[in-house]
């Protein structure tokens, strides 16, 4: 190694958090043609940086070895703010080097739109840009500037010559898009305009009336043409003689109204721009509009039918039910003289209670005795309980039950509470956690388990990897790892492996063969064991909810409730993909626990309503606050968070 190489490696080793000392070091080594040694560099990274222009030298430092990835970064930092000017500049020339020249070229001009003064020349020339270099003025005496002569009319434009496009004929943007590339220069250099120009030729400004053409005299002057949407694979045959338009219109959102480009390829204005954005954006809102009413009609529709059959449901039931009998009491008494006395003869007669009886009536067997005596006494039905038939609210013997007939309990975590028999606790073991955090999970954890009474839980630690707190699970020792993290795991029943392309982007391989754990009995044992595993446990890196959610998902049977935890955002996070999984195994609450932070609050309470869960959010004391009333009024929690 060079000593411009060494020099920056100590400097490093002092300062690992300095991006500026690293990505000096990698652009040292990439230099002398030593590309492992910058993998390296990048290796021992285990968290992005939280400021902006570090988080741009990562991506600049990432680029350079895989563009990709340095977008990636990029793309995050632009969603958080949309007017870095630097951050579109450094995008434009990765997507150079991915040889994507459109995309540069729009990423290029966003960049000198927000930021003007920006001028990267070969980068311009490289992307076919043309840019006009602006000369510095320099300090002249004052000359008398002669008074302009007034320009000459220009002539009114023939209508004919004025290009109509059909729909969907030029590539479309988006308005946004538009206003990105447009950015016009002055026309007239503003030294060069006299302090008090004459105004008369205003005077004979001509304002020309609107043109109509007739629509079907246009249609028959044109020739059918073949043109590419943006909706279709293969180009579509236009007629105009026998005009079919809903080609062009496919179901859209509010966000995907587009509009037609400025200019045509061959550079003839387009008609009416303004009138023609005006009116497509309100033809298409109130579309919206009505499909929404649609919908909201047809769903009350819905609701009053299934309401009015659960109705008839219920009269049928109550009216079809017939009142059951009452018992009878049969009694008989007979006069016989002393010395004569028969034989008593007793009959029973069995009443069979009806099959419909309701639950809260009681069956009785009566029995008619009739017996002779010297005396004159009653003879009366003495009657049996039957306990097989009798009912009284509530069973009993074998079908016994009070609460819930398949047992479970509540369980609270973090302020999350839930009923079931299964538990599952995710948890983020992520570099990102903070000695603190990692003291509060294991404490929280330790509690909430020695409350565990008659259920069954399991324990699953993730960052981009997971593995389960049991016995005989975690990284599989002395495996190489990965460029973004640990790829390689073990379990009692056999290795597993995972593929990854970013921090936030891990893909459990043979997921078929994959066999998780058996569920733990809620015993002081099973507790003290897991509770220690947890707390001998060391982070890695990564950050992959999906991944973890679908490993704890995949539990047989599946979990009743999820308990999620992590201290930060998964950057590529698919929260349709987790909430297809949640409905597919058994539909578990996932209750989202979010560390001492409000980062992707958003995304917390989607995956909880969409699961039936709770949203909460840890602060700086380890206190929970209800995430839901923090995204209402977040100002009302002002210094109670950490991160």
């Amino acid at each position: 190694m060079s000593a411009i190489v060494d020099t920056l490696t100590a400097t490093l080793l002092a300062a690992p958090d300095s991006w500026q000392c690293r990505l000096a070091l990698i652009e040292a080594l990439i230099a002398e043609e030593q590309v492992d040694e910058a993998y390296a560099v990048l290796s021992n990274v285990t968290e992005l940086p939280e400021d902006a222009e570090s988080c741009l030298m990562a991506a600049r430092a990432y680029g350079l070895l895989e563009p990709a990835s340095g977008i990636e970064i990029l793309e995050g930092i632009i969603a958080a703010d949309p007017t870095n000017a630097p951050a579109y500049l450094e995008k434009a020339r990765l997507l150079l080097a991915e040889n994507d020249l459109e995309s540069a070229r729009l990423q290029y001009s966003a960049a000198t739109t927000f930021d003007p003064t920006i001028n990267e020349p070969e980068l311009a020339a490289a992307l076919g840009l043309v840019v006009e270099e602006t000369e510095v003025a320099t300090a002249v005496p004052a000359i008398a500037v002669p008074s302009p002569t007034p320009a000459p009319l220009k002539p009114e434009p023939d209508a004919s010559t004025v290009y109509y496009p059909a729909p969907g004929e030029f590539p479309t943007i988006t308005l946004r898009e538009a206003l990105a590339v447009t950015n016009i220069a002055p026309l007239v250099h503003p030294d060069s305009i006299p302090a008090h120009p004459r105004l008369a030729y205003q005077e004979e400004i001509h304002h020309p009336e609107t043109v109509h053409t007739d629509t079907e005299a246009y249609r028959a002057s044109l020739h059918n043409v073949e043109v590419q949407t943006a909706y279709y694979e293969q180009p579509v045959v236009y007629d105009y003689q026998q005009p079919d338009d809903t080609v062009f219109e496919p179901t859209i959102t509010q966000d995907q109204i587009y509009v037609s480009a400025l200019i045509t390829e061959n550079g003839e204005k387009v008609a009416n721009l303004q009138e023609s954005i005006r009116r497509n954006k309100a033809e298409k809102e109130a579309e919206i509009q009505k499909r929404e009413r649609v919908a909201k009609i047809q769903s009350v529709v819905v609701a009053l039918v299934s309401l009015v059959g659960i109705c008839l449901l219920m009269i049928m039931a109550v009216t079809s039910v017939p009142r059951p009998s009452p018992p009878q009491i049969v009694a008989s008494s007979v006069v016989t003289p002393e010395d004569s006395l028969e034989e008593a003869t007793i009959k029973q007669t069995k009443i069979t209670p009806t099959p419909t009886q309701s639950a809260s009536a009681m069956s009785m067997d009566v029995m008619t005795v009739a017996s002779a005596s010297s005396v004159s006494m009653m003879s009366f039905d003495s009657p049996t309980m039957d306990l097989g038939s009798a009912s009284m609210g509530m069973d009993f013997g074998s079908s016994m039950s009070f609460g819930d007939e398949a047992g479970g309990g509540s369980v609270m975590f973090f302020g999350g509470k839930s009923s079931g028999k299964r538990f599952l606790f995710v948890l983020d073991a992520s570099a990102s956690m903070k000695p603190e955090q990692i003291k509060l999970r294991d404490d929280e954890l330790e509690k909430t388990l020695k409350t565990l009474k008659n259920v069954e839980f399991q324990v699953l630690l993730f960052a981009g990897g997971a593995y389960f707190a049991d016995k005989g699970w975690g990284e599989k020792p002395k495996s190489k790892k990965g460029k973004y993290g640990p790829e390689h795991f073990e379990s009692p029943k056999g290795s597993y492996s995972f593929s990854s392309t970013s921090l936030f982007d891990f893909t459990l391989l043979d997921e078929k063969d994959f066999k998780t754990p058996k569920w733990k009995k809620s015993t002081s044992s099973e507790v003290r064991q897991t509770v220690k595993f947890v707390k001998d446990s060391t982070k890695f890196t990564g950050t992959d909810w999906d991944n973890a959610l679908r490993m704890g998902h995949m539990m047989d049977p599946p979990p009743d409730v999820i308990f999620f935890m992590s201290d930060g955002l998964d950057n590529k996070l698919n929260i349709k993909e987790i909430l297809r999984n949640n409905k597919k195994y058994g539909r578990p609450k996932i209750n989202c626990v979010a560390m001492q932070t409000a980062k992707g609050a958003d995304k917390f309470g989607d995956i909880a309503k969409g699961s039936r869960g709770s949203y909460t959010i840890v602060d700086k004391d380890g206190e929970p606050i209800d995430g839901f009333e923090y995204m209402k009024d977040p100002g009302s929690f002002a210094g109670r968070l950490k991160f």
